[in-house]
């Protein structure tokens, strides 16, 4: 499942079987998935201080 949310994210298009008979756009899962990706990435954006993103990141991995 996650495979294909990472795909739809990444706007790719199933192949195959897969390609034909799954339509669904998995938006709520997209917006779960691309919001966690947000909140890591913003304070890098905003300057947060190193030792903050070092510590976010770890977080975020364990």
């Amino acid at each position: 499942m996650l495979d294909r949310i990472v795909e739809r994210c990444l706007n790719h298009k199933p192949k195959g079987t897969e390609g034909v008979y799954d339509h669904h756009d998995y938006f709520e899962e997209r917006n779960e998935a691309l919001t966690k990706v947000a909140e890591l990435v913003e304070p890098a954006i905003n300057g947060a201080p190193k030792a903050r993103l070092k510590r976010d990141a770890e977080v975020a991995t364990a």
